[in-house]
């Protein structure tokens, strides 16, 4: 399994924490997870890190956090599922924080560094803006193609959305293929 996945699966980390020492931020609490006994904390890429060579987590770790809108109730409750599956935090979209070419932030100030999205699709970002006016959904993108957060689709998004599947689902049923019936 990739590093990357391990640490995936592996950990998560909870809220940062405001508070009044040092630079005016507490750090967040370091990961819970037992398989590395020595987590340093990297100011620069603002992250834990795991310095114990044996450990699965060795050498990084990633705050990957699972989002989808509060008040959809199917989409919400299928992505707190998700996340319990990889022990990862969901937050609704609502609460999160974008700054333009910085990242995206939980409510918190944490930096997320992967965000996975059950939302409406992914082209419509492009046409996302915040209360003020800011069009938060082409920063998300920009942040994406600066690798400073990585997003995750549903598998829904590649099935449902994706014009080339329609046309071969069309296409199947205009041959009258076995997978189609006369029944409704």
């Amino acid at each position: 399994m990739k590093k990357t996945t391990k640490i995936m699966l592996g950990i998560s980390t909870t809220a940062m924490s405001l508070g009044l020492a040092g630079c005016g931020k507490e750090l967040p609490p370091k990961p819970k997870d037992q398989a590395c006994r020595d987590w340093d904390w990297n100011d620069e890429l603002g992250v834990w890190e795991c310095d114990e060579t044996t450990s699965r987590h060795y050498g990084g770790y990633y705050y990957v956090v699972f989002t989808a809108h509060a008040e959809n109730t199917e989409d919400r409750e299928t992505v707190r599922y998700l996340a319990t599956a990889v022990d990862a935090p969901f937050i609704p979209l609502e609460q999160l924080q974008i700054e333009r070419g910085v990242g995206l932030f939980d409510a918190y100030g944490q930096k997320i560094d992967v965000l996975y999205r059950q939302t409406f699709p992914i082209e419509s970002l492009i046409d996302d803006v915040d209360q003020q006016g800011n069009p938060i959904g082409q920063w998300l993108l920009e942040l994406v193609a600066q690798q400073k957060v990585a997003l995750i689709n549903p598998p829904s998004a590649f099935l449902l959305q994706n014009k080339a599947v329609q046309a071969i689902i069309w296409a199947l049923y205009e041959q009258r293929h076995p997978f189609f019936t006369d029944v409704c």
